[in-house]
């Protein structure tokens, strides 16, 4: 500077000893939480959110093992937080769980899809969070990562096969139906053709049918019906006979039934019954 026509400058000095201080704790303290988090199989990660944007503070080896990030992808997620590689079909919901989870300080648990660049396929992946609020204002959102999509196929194929199962079950003639057998016939579960036996919707059927399902007998069969159920109960043998119905119109409804003892639940016999409109 010019000091009265002269040249001049200014020094001053600060002492940062404790800054460095904790500048090195810091770095310790991130080294020992990598070195735990590197022997996890699983991702966990840790992001900081100051109210506005959502930055990444530390990623295990794992997660990018799991997420299946290409090197200039894992440069990217380590810089800023932005969704990389979701299902754009999965993205505004999850960003919408994120954003809940932030608001209230809680946890939370999602499955969507992120783009494997190893595997040139879209992974199923499940994000367990849950965030924690910080003295300086900011909120520290834990994740742990996991591929999900075995378990997923899995979860496909069944559906799948109970959905054919369904299909072939409510196209036999009749009805099927399994009843939990105490001192009531309890409804477990009946096709569609069971309630249409009586005139009834499914919905009406099971409205009617939770009480008691022999009460839906014709009521000069009652006693029968209940002594074969017995016989099938005590013997573990089938049994094929023929009763009535009472039609919700009034008219009478013959069924030959075939019913067959399966197990138990809960200590009580579980009774497969086929049923033909006669």
């Amino acid at each position: 500077i010019d000091w009265d026509g002269r040249q001049a400058h200014i020094e001053y000095m600060l002492d940062v000893t404790q800054a460095e201080r904790e500048e090195e704790q810091s770095q310790v303290i991130r080294e020992k939480l990598l070195n735990t988090f590197s022997s996890i199989p699983c991702g966990l990660c840790v992001y900081q959110y100051d109210g506005e944007k959502i930055r990444p503070v530390l990623h295990n080896p794992a997660f990018y093992e799991i997420m299946g990030y290409s090197g200039a992808h894992m440069r990217a997620v380590e810089q800023e937080t932005n969704y990389l590689g979701v299902h754009p079909e999965d993205l505004m919901l999850l960003q919408q769980k994120v954003g809940e989870t932030l608001r209230s300080n809680g946890v939370m648990q999602h499955i969507y899809r992120v783009w494997n660049d190893g595997k040139h396929e879209y992974r199923w992946i499940r994000l367990d969070g849950s965030v924690k609020a910080q003295e300086d204002g900011t909120q520290l959102l834990y994740g742990v990562y996991s591929d999900v999509s075995e378990q997923q196929r899995l979860e496909r194929e069944l559906t799948s096969a109970n959905e054919r199962m369904q299909a072939v079950i409510q196209a036999i003639p009749g009805g099927v139906a399994i009843y939990k057998v105490s001192d009531i016939f309890e409804t477990l579960y009946c096709s569609d053709g069971v309630p249409e036996l009586s005139g009834y919707s499914p919905e009406e059927y099971q409205a009617e049918a939770k009480r008691n399902a022999a009460s839906l007998v014709y009521h000069e069969d009652t006693a029968m019906v209940i002594s074969k159920v017995r016989r099938v109960v005590e013997n573990h043998q089938d049994a094929d006979f023929e009763f009535r119905k009472q039609h919700r119109d009034g008219h009478i409804v013959w069924i030959r039934a075939q019913i067959k003892w399966i197990g138990e639940e809960d200590g009580c016999p579980l009774l497969h019954c086929i049923f033909h409109n006669i």
